[in-house]
């Protein structure tokens, strides 16, 4: 509870005393104090990280579903291709497998169920 009581410590104005801020948060003194030397309040609460921030994961997610609506339509496999390339142009490091260029299933999957994703097998013409 202190940790996510300490996330409102940009709340508080510049150059407020501990003692203060502990009194009208309504904690110890001591721990207020702790928690802001080490560096409390923004802590990761699971094991897994996202890759990409939401803006990213959309621009990749419209991308696909852009080539839905057309008649091109894209793989799992596509969509694994693609994933992995746009990581490595940002330099972001990433779930793949760099020997078959694609990003790992796993993250693909995860990908498409956040965003509600279903991919098309691109129809034939002609």
């Amino acid at each position: 509870m202190l940790g996510s009581e300490m996330g409102q410590r940009s709340a508080m104005p510049m150059g407020t005393y501990i003692r203060r801020a502990a009194k009208e948060l309504g904690f110890n003194e001591a721990a207020v104090g702790k928690r802001l030397k080490k560096g409390y309040g923004t802590q990761k609460l699971s094991r897994f990280r996202s890759v990409f921030s939401n803006q990213e994961e959309v621009e990749i997610v419209s991308l696909s579903k852009e080539l839905n609506k057309t008649f091109y339509g894209i793989l799992f496999k596509s969509l694994r291709f693609l994933l992995f390339h746009y990581a490595e142009s940002n330099k972001i490091p990433s779930p793949s497998n760099k020997d078959k260029m694609a990003a790992g299933k796993d993250f693909a999957i995860a990908v498409m169920r956040r965003h509600k994703l279903t991919l098309c097998i691109p129809t034939k013409i002609s």
